[in-house]
């Protein structure tokens, strides 16, 4: 309503100056929960990272051990195996021989895609992630238990 001298009635009863109050304390909370938000993103996204490095880790030393059964239980002269498949059935022997459940999906990348390490012969003596991002956990890698290498020496 219009006053005499040409001034605005309000009508609520909160003073002019506290005007805009309520809705600057609604943008600020939207701001500190977006920023709280974008945080709890980049840790879920970090966590998430470190699960399918441990998942990688776990199918790599599943290879390392099955490779390395394939190895030692070879009948007369040692060798390594020709093709991942031949890690989940050995031929060699005239009962089933198994040393792999399956072949492992890469976690990082969702694919059976593995790097092989190939030996003189072009027989596999390891595997290796070949695609895919860089691991959160870059530092020193884990090595092999030391009993692996009691004895070895080159010839």
């Amino acid at each position: 309503m219009m006053k005499s001298d040409g001034a605005v009635e309000r009508s609520f009863p909160y003073p002019a100056s506290s005007c805009g109050f309520t809705y600057i304390g609604l943008l600020i909370l939207v701001a500190l929960m977006s920023i709280v938000l974008a945080a709890t993103g980049l840790v879920w996204h970090t966590e998430t990272q470190r699960e399918k490095e441990r998942e990688l880790l776990f199918a790599g030393e599943q290879f390392r051990r099955a490779i390395g059964a394939y190895y030692d239980r070879s009948p007369g002269e040692k060798k390594w195996p020709g093709k991942l498949e031949d890690l989940l059935h050995d031929r060699r022997f005239p009962t089933t021989q198994r040393y792999l459940r399956r072949l492992y999906v890469d976690p990082m990348t969702g694919s059976a895609d593995w790097g092989l390490v190939k030996g003189p012969e072009s027989e596999i003596v390891g595997v290796y992630k070949s695609l895919g991002p860089n691991p959160v956990q870059a530092g020193k890698p884990r090595s092999p238990p030391r009993k692996l290498f009691r004895g070895a020496a080159l010839q």
